[in-house]
């Protein structure tokens, strides 16, 4: 394990009552700040993808947390997460209770090879100094065909983060969680994904602008904007010469149709 991931994990952990609050909130009004928002284009993306599986298939959502999506997902799927995070997965357990849920690591996943139909991997790799072994567990467990949807933090976001975390990795801001992450290109994300055993990549590009700063200014401002901006940041995220420049991918990856672990 790098030697940041035992931080990011204790940082989770600490944080699980506050990520239990904010999901709520979520659900309450996906436009209340920044984060909501940003969960609402991740989840428009997911949506895309999970629409096209059949009822009943299995999934894996690694590194769930407090199981809020697993609890979402719960009336299409079969569903099994694991997280690093004892405190996290009791709470997952409370809000899953048909759930296989278990504590274990991105790059050990305990299951079996070509088991199931979409693995999610959700603000992980952002942590993971080396994501390979964890994106090639991924490619392991699915079967073939199987969709991996997996998260990315871009590196050249208008919202200069990667910048602001470099910096917080240095000087204590207060305010600010100093958990050293690691961004990349979308080029990057698929040679990532490529390079794991993946056969097919797409990368989508969402959420645009430095919303961040203004919600930390006023958050009901931020609320307005953001509830205005979307239809311009939804015709952004159609223009793949700026996708770069966005605040969160989200790739689609699918395993060869034939198995390669036989």
């Amino acid at each position: 394990m790098d030697s940041d991931q035992p931080r990011a994990v204790t940082v989770h952990r600490e944080q699980a009552g506050l990520f239990e609050n904010r999901y709520e909130q979520y659900e309450r009004d996906p436009f209340y700040d920044s984060f909501t928002y940003s969960r609402r284009k991740l989840e428009q993306v997911l949506g895309h993808y999970l629409d096209a599986l059949p009822d009943g298939a299995k999934l894996l959502d690694v590194g769930c947390g407090t199981g809020d999506l697993l609890r979402r997902l719960g009336g299409r799927f079969v569903l099994s997460g694991c997280d690093p995070a004892d405190e996290m997965i009791e709470r997952a357990r409370a809000a899953n209770p048909g759930a296989f849920l278990t504590a274990a690591s991105a790059e050990a996943l305990p299951f079996e090879d070509d088991h199931f139909d979409v693995v999610l991997l959700i603000e992980v790799v952002r942590y993971l100094d080396d994501p390979a072994p964890a994106l090639r567990e991924l490619a392991r467990v699915l079967r073939p065909g199987g969709v991996a949807l997996v998260t990315f933090a871009p590196r050249f976001t208008t919202t200069a983060y990667p910048l602001v975390n470099a910096i917080t990795g240095r000087v204590r801001v207060p305010g600010m969680t100093d958990v050293r992450q690691h961004f990349h290109t979308a080029r990057g994300a698929e040679r990532l994904l490529a390079d794991a055993g993946f056969a097919h990549v797409e990368v989508n590009a969402r959420y645009f602008g430095p919303f961040i700063y203004l919600n930390r200014i006023s958050r009901p401002t931020a609320s307005a904007a953001l509830r205005s901006w979307e239809p311009m940041d939804d015709r952004l995220a159609r223009v793949r010469s700026i996708r770069n420049v966005a605040n969160l991918f989200v790739a689609a990856a699918w395993t060869p149709a034939t198995s390669t672990t036989s």
